[in-house]
């Protein structure tokens, strides 16, 4: 796999949810997204794992999978759109509740 800068795309409708998490939680996160853009698909587990619901779906794993928050994203040839969505500890997405990072905020 190509490791280097990849663009991840923020959702804008997902600001309400981003703006929501508590400090430590919007950090990991935002670590979370500089791995994907600097890794690209060739993230590994535990930072990154298949939605088994949704096809081509895959979820950011903060702090290794410790974290409740997961930003879902999919792969666009070399872009990534993001949505993120607070799991609770059922390892599946609670709909697919869009969202965005305060990191660059692109919007596409």
């Amino acid at each position: 796999m190509v490791m280097g800068v990849w663009k991840v795309l923020k959702h804008p409708k997902a600001e309400p949810e981003y703006d929501a998490l508590d400090l430590r939680e919007a950090v990991a996160v935002d670590n979370a997204i500089a791995k994907l853009e600097a890794a690209g698909p060739a993230l590994p587990y535990p930072h990154s794992s298949n939605v088994q619901i949704a096809e081509d779906l895959r979820e950011l794993r903060p702090r290794g999978g410790r974290s409740r928050t997961r930003a879902l994203y999919r792969r666009f040839g070399a872009v990534f759109r993001d949505r993120c969505n607070r799991a609770r500890g059922t390892g599946r997405p609670e709909g697919v509740q869009e969202s965005r990072t305060r990191r660059g905020a692109a919007s596409g």
